[in-house]
């Protein structure tokens, strides 16, 4: 029997100017999250986040973060 191959995660960051007003972080579905995440380049592997965030690579003040 084959194991199915899991996708490694990835961690979408998102800045909170790049939600409309009249809407929230939560309403946004999963592919939305992800464009704006690409759009602002801000894709990471779990390790690659875990030392952006450590060496402050990134302002995550009034950021959202998703693990997909």
């Amino acid at each position: 029997m084959k194991k199915k191959m899991q996708k490694e995660k990835r961690v979408y960051v998102i800045h909170a100017d790049l939600i409309p007003e009249d809407a929230s972080y939560k309403d946004l579905r999963d592919a939305d999250f992800i464009d704006y995440a690409e759009t602002e380049g801000t894709v990471y592997s779990l390790a690659g986040f875990e030392n952006a965030i450590n060496q402050d690579d990134f302002d995550h003040v009034n950021s959202y973060i998703r693990i997909i």
